[in-house]
């Protein structure tokens, strides 16, 4: 991607906060009649429902990595639950249910719409790109989407059988403790592989909770999304910058990308509007050894908390073009983040434009 574009990030901070990101707050203040003080009185379960609102987990479950989480028997079931429940999220199609993966990836940029009952984003989404707000808002941003997973396998626990009991209260137990497991996308086995491959097959298997040990086949959540409305608008007079021009289609860098509703989001794109899977982990290897490792080293030697969390600690200095906000302080945390979207999403791929995610 190209700086200028980059650039163009500094400009989507906002200062709106979510809801989500502090449930305590958004508590009821009323008046004990007996003691005449305020008393804080908790959202009951439907105004949670209607805000997206997370709350502090009572135990703490350990994050399990990729490698294990998905290639070893001994994760197996919460393995298939949680792409179960991801896929959950993804066929939910109320736009304004702030639970929906809809909802939660438009919390990010486009299409713009406002989350749940806070006020309409200012800018590119209610993200803080660009601030020292950046890491601490990114933090309850990932517990909201972690949350609503766990909530999606709640949901499938729920609906087994009465007859299978056991089986009901393990897939809630298990529920209870799943998380999003983590990848070390600058460890040697990425350096060496790229993206695991349960990231980019079509299709996956999954069995449990399936009382029978049925196997089913089913989309893989972890490759794209498929977009139940039209995102960004179409662009140019003709359609070659449309997906709708496939095979002939023509990245117009620089730009979130325009995709009809019921089009997958892709990453590295080509002519025919398809994900490049060899691009992207070569895209991967390469940065993986040369981008992330240094990135990391250098954001882990600064004191200075604004350099350190955001890539415009300078706001308004003068780049050698003369313009101002130019993209700010090479070794921070969200330069690092900002690496990994263009790593992820190429030229013309949903990840690399924060707005359209």
């Amino acid at each position: 991607m190209t700086s200028s574009f980059k650039r163009q990030r500094t400009e989507e901070s906002s200062s709106t906060t979510q809801s989500a990101s502090a449930p305590k707050d958004s508590a009821a203040l009323v008046v004990d009649p007996a003691t005449k003080q305020e008393n804080k009185i908790a959202p009951d379960k439907d105004e949670k429902e209607k805000k997206g609102i997370i709350e502090p987990y009572q135990e703490c479950f350990p994050r399990i990595s990729v490698l294990e989480f998905f290639y070893t028997d001994k994760q197996k079931k919460k393995r298939d639950l949680f792409l179960r429940a991801l896929s959950e999220m993804m066929s939910n199609l109320k736009n304004d249910d702030p639970w929906s993966y809809f909802a939660i990836a438009g919390i990010h940029g486009l299409p713009g719409n406002a989350y749940a009952t806070a006020a309409a984003p200012l800018g590119r989404g209610y993200c803080e790109h660009g601030t020292v707000l950046f890491p601490t808002w990114h933090r309850p941003y990932v517990l909201l989407f972690e949350q609503a997973v766990i909530r999606a396998a709640k949901k499938i626990a729920g609906n087994i059988d009465n007859k299978y009991t056991n089986l009901r209260e393990e897939c809630m137990d298990m529920a209870k403790s799943l998380r999003v497991p983590y990848l070390d996308w600058e460890s040697s086995f990425i350096g060496y592989q790229g993206i695991p491959d349960v990231f980019t097959t079509l299709t996956i298997d999954v069995t449990y909770p399936d009382p029978d040990e049925k196997k089913q086949t089913i989309p893989n959540p972890l490759r794209a999304y498929i977009l139940p409305i039209d995102l960004s608008t179409p662009v140019h007079s003709s359609d070659s910058f449309n997906p709708t021009a496939k095979p002939h289609y023509h990245i117009l860098e620089g730009k979130p990308p325009f995709t009809p509703a019921n089009y997958s989001t892709v990453r590295h794109p080509n002519a025919a509007y398809q994900s490049q899977t060899n691009v992207l982990n070569l895209q991967i290897q390469r940065y993986c050894n040369l981008v992330f490792r240094p990135q990391v080293y250098a954001a882990m030697l600064q004191t200075d908390w604004a350099k350190f969390s955001n890539h415009n600690s300078m706001p308004g200095a003068k780049s050698t073009t003369g313009a101002e906000d130019d993209y700010g302080y090479y070794a921070s945390l969200e330069v690092v983040h900002d690496s990994v979207h263009d790593a992820v999403g190429g030229n013309g791929g949903h990840m690399t434009y924060p707005e359209s995610k």
